[in-house]
């Protein structure tokens, strides 16, 4: 989540949907019922994930944490794994390690 193009309120606000887009997609959930629209998921809902891509592991690292924009990443992913920045190195190994077993 990117907040500051244009303002953190502005013109730039649906800057912190990019993700949630992104994920929605992956998933083939369509758009967030909140976000604002925007051309480029249009385009983006025009192509399809590769199959592997729709299950894989998503974690979530931002320095901007959005109450809207993460209940809209909640309802799709309620389990997602949130990761601050500044990245805390020995969190992000912990959550790959079941992951590569």
């Amino acid at each position: 989540m990117l907040p500051w193009k244009g303002g953190m309120y502005g013109k730039g606000r649906e800057e912190v949907w990019a993700g949630c887009f992104l994920l929605y997609w992956l998933r083939n959930k369509g758009r967030p019922s909140k976000a604002p629209p925007r051309k480029d998921f249009e385009r983006l809902s025009a192509m399809q994930p590769l199959g592997t891509n729709r299950d894989i592991t998503v974690i979530l690292c931002s320095a901007y944490f959005d109450d809207e924009v993460m209940a809209a990443f909640n309802e799709v992913e309620p389990d997602l794994q949130e990761l601050p920045k500044p990245i805390d190195r020995d969190r992000l190994l912990e959550i790959f390690e079941p992951l590569t077993q």
